[in-house]
């Protein structure tokens, strides 16, 4: 997370490396787990769709059962779980730390009076999602689980990434973003055309033909034979969304506390605030310096594009002799 690096810390590279290394991780796990899954479907002379459905069946059931097949087997099992272990941490480790330093540096003026603000809004929150998640404890834990994971786990991504492009590309500007960049590198972005082209086009693109193939293949939540009632339904796309909501909300409440015109309040609510920057010297002094510096460039740009007359409409130096 950023709030625990250093502001020159190189984010470009940072960038670069964990997609690369969740994608290869991801291309590696799926060589293994359908290899097992060919062998079983092999050995039960059935197609691999058949062996297992995806969700918890598939990790919790078909390939323990594999496991079983190898040579050594415990020690297979054993290394398996505990693959699980990890990677339930350190998902939740992610989830958590976003939740709590969100929470911390927002209420950042009443949280630092408190030497353990930090820790204790841990506790709350670790508290909080306990309870939430007992029910899923539960016998029927297994549907409640399905339920949620099949509605809050698609949409939501997808929707909010895609408004984070928007805001990135055509908000708050590209040019903008790699100058930001660039000034925690001190150094150019290579490749910038690029960077611009998919924040601006290939990615929004990307990520709405996703939604549309969603959408159009959509089905109702099941879990082995058991269909799910249109209650529930209703119940899981309501969570799916919680996420998303918040988005129009606050805009709305945004414009409605602004004062001015409606276009007045919206050209205010798109552009960055006047204190938007780094938060640490000397970086924010820099930073503004160097923005004020951009903006007499421009000032000096739109002057001169103002004073400036085209040729052809300029009036030709006979024409001057012939009136004088």
């Amino acid at each position: 997370m950023s709030s625990y690096n250093r502001f020159k810390n190189n984010c470009f590279r940072d960038a670069m490396i964990v997609p690369l290394i969740n994608s290869g991780t991801s291309i590696f796990a799926g060589f293994v787990v359908f290899s097992i899954l060919g062998f079983m479907a092999e050995e039960a002379g059935v197609d691999v769709k058949d062996v297992a459905k995806q969700g918890p069946g598939l990790a919790f059931v078909a390939y323990p059962e594999a496991l079983t097949h190898l040579p050594f087997s415990p020690i297979w099992a054993i290394l398996f779980f505990f693959m699980l272990l990890t990677l339930g941490l350190d998902s939740q480790f992610v989830m958590l730390e976003t939740v709590v330093t969100a929470i911390w540096e927002e209420f950042s003026l009443y949280t630092k009076k408190w030497k353990h603000s930090k820790f204790g809004i841990l506790c709350i929150i670790s508290v909080v999602m306990f309870i939430l998640a007992l029910p899923m404890t539960t016998r029927g834990g297994m549907y409640v689980f399905m339920l949620l994971d099949w509605y809050a786990a698609g949409y939501s991504v997808m929707v909010i990434s895609f408004f984070e492009l928007i805001v990135v590309g055509y908000l708050y500007g590209p040019n903008r973003l790699l100058g930001d960049i660039e000034f925690m590198l001190d150094r150019r972005v290579p490749f910038k055309f690029v960077w611009m082209v998919m924040w601006i086009a290939v990615c929004p693109v990307i990520l709405i033909f996703i939604l549309v193939i969603t959408a159009l293949y959509q089905t109702d939540v099941s879990f082995g034979k058991y269909s799910y009632p249109k209650y529930s339904i209703i119940i899981g796309w309501m969570v799916g969304m919680l996420s998303i909501i918040p988005i129009p909300l606050y805009a709305i409440f945004y414009l409605l506390k602004e004062k001015g015109t409606i276009l007045e309040r919206l050209q205010k609510g798109i552009r960055p605030s006047p204190s938007w920057g780094p938060a640490v010297e000397p970086y924010a002094s820099q930073y503004r310096s160097k923005m004020r510096n951009q903006h007499d460039v421009a000032l000096v740009y739109t002057n001169q594009a103002m004073q400036y007359t085209a040729p052809c409409l300029q009036t030709p130096v006979w024409a001057e002799s012939a009136v004088d």
